[in-house]
C-alpha cells in the first residue's frame, strides 16, 4: 500500500475520524510511514479533548497523528443486493446528477457485471483515487462520473466513467432539495424499484472451506495481498466470510477471495529432491528429524527407519508447517 501524506489526520482534522476506526498512530510522519507499510492497523478508542497535540487514544497511549486504514471492500452476493445498497446510499447522501464526489479507493468489477471496469483499466485520468468528479447520472449498476476525457486501456474514449458507490465519498451533495421532489426523480426511482423487483434473489453458494484447509489469497484485500498463504481457522458453510491465520495474524476474509491449496504425496526421488535438506516432523508436534537417504519409494530418517512417501504425506509435515508433498494447481 502506498503511503499518502494527505490522508494523515491531526488534532485539527480529528473530527474526520471515527471511534472504532482502524489505522496507524505515531507522533511523527517518518515513524507513521514505516508503520503503515510494516505493521497491522490498531483501533482508535477515543479522543482526548484536553490534549492540544496528542488527540488520538489507543490502548496504551495518546498519539498526535492518525492514518486511517482503507475500508474493506463490501461483498455482494447478488446484483439485487448491490442495487438495493446503492439505492439506499444515493437517497441518504443526496447524490444525483451535478453532485460532486471523490474517489477514495480502487475498485474492481466484483462479479463480472456489466456497468463498470476495474480501476486499473483506465489510462486517463491517470490517478482516480483522490480525484474529485461531477456526477453525470446515477444508474443501478454504478455512479457515472464526468472525467474531462476518459481513455481506457483498450483505447475506447468517452467523457465519463462508472464507479461503484462504495468507492466514493460525497464532497458536495445536491443542494436544491426540490430535485428530489421532481417528476423526473420520482419517475427514475419508480423505474429503479421495478428493476429491483425483476431481479431474482439468488441463493448464494460459497466455496466449501474447512478448518485446517490451506488457502491462497487470489485478490488483494487489505491488509492481505494476492499470493498470501493462510490456514482456515473457522468457516460457516452459510456465510460468505471465513477466518484465516496468515502472516501471524487472524483475519476475516471473503471466501471468494481465496482458493484451496491441495497437495499429493511425492511420486518419486526426483520430486522429493528439492526438499532433501529440510527438517520434518510428525504432524501436530514432535521433534524434528532429517532425511539420511531417499529413493523412488520413500525416505530413511536419522535412525534408519524407512517411510514411504504416502506415509510421510499422511503423518508428517515440513518445518514450515506445510504438508510433505507436492502442491497441486487447481
Amino acid at each position: 500500500m502506498e503511503f499518502d501524506k494527505s490522508k494523515i489526520l491531526t488534532v485539527v482534522t480529528a473530527d474526520q475520524a471515527k471511534i472504532g476506526q482502524k489505522g496507524w498512530f505515531a507522533s511523527n510522519v517518518e515513524t507513521l510511514s514505516r508503520l503503515v507499510l510494516e505493521e497491522q492497523p490498531k483501533e482508535l478508542l477515543g479522543f482526548d479533548s484536553n490534549n492540544a497535540v496528542h488527540a488520538f487514544k489507543t490502548a496504551f497511549q495518546n498519539h498526535a497523528l492518525f492514518y486511517p486504514a482503507p475500508e474493506p471492500t463490501p461483498v455482494f452476493n447478488s446484483l439485487k443486493e448491490y442495487v438495493l445498497a446503492e439505492l439506499d446510499w444515493v437517497e441518504k447522501n443526496g447524490v444525483w446528477a451535478g453532485a460532486k464526489v471523490r474517489v477514495v479507493s480502487n475498485f474492481t468489477n466484483p462479479n463480472g457485471w456489466e456497468g463498470w471496469l476495474n480501476s486499473d483499466d483506465f489510462a486517463h485520468p491517470p490517478k482516480l483515487v483522490g480525484g474529485e468528479f461531477i456526477v453525470k447520472n446515477v444508474v443501478p449498476k454504478g455512479i457515472n462520473l464526468f472525467g474531462g476525457f476518459v481513455r481506457r486501456k483498450d483505447e475506447l474514449v468517452k467523457d465519463w466513467f462508472t464507479v461503484p458507490f462504495y468507492a466514493l465519498e460525497v464532497v458536495e451533495p445536491i443542494q436544491d432539495k426540490t430535485v428530489f421532489e421532481s417528476a423526473e426523480y420520482l419517475k427514475t426511482m419508480n423505474a429503479w424499484e421495478r428493476y429491483v423487483d425483476m431481479l431474482e434473489p439468488t441463493v448464494p453458494t460459497y466455496p466449501d472451506f474447512k478448518v485446517g484447509d490451506r488457502v491462497e489469497v487470489i485478490k488483494d484485500c487489505f491488509p492481505l495481498h494476492s499470493g498470501t498463504i493462510g490456514v482456515v481457522t473457522h468457516s460457516d458453510p452459510d456465510s460468505a466470510m471465513m477466518g484465516i491465520k496468515a502472516l501471524d495474524y487472524d483475519h476475516s476474509i471473503s471466501k471468494r477471495m481465496c482458493k484451496l491449496i491441495t497437495y499429493r504425496p511425492f511420486a518419486n526421488a526426483e520430486e522429493f529432491k528439492p526438499y532433501r535438506d529440510e527438517w520434518f516432523r510428525v504432524k501436530n508436534g514432535g521433534g524434528f528429524d532429517s532425511v539420511r537417504y531417499y529413493d523412488n519409494n520413500g525416505v530413511k530418517d536419522s535412525t534408519g527407519n524407512f517411510i514411504t512417501y504416502q506415509k510421510l504425506f499422511e503423518a508428517g509435515e515440513r518445518e514450515n508447517g506445510e504438508p510433505c508433498g507436492v502442491r497441486e494447481e487447481i
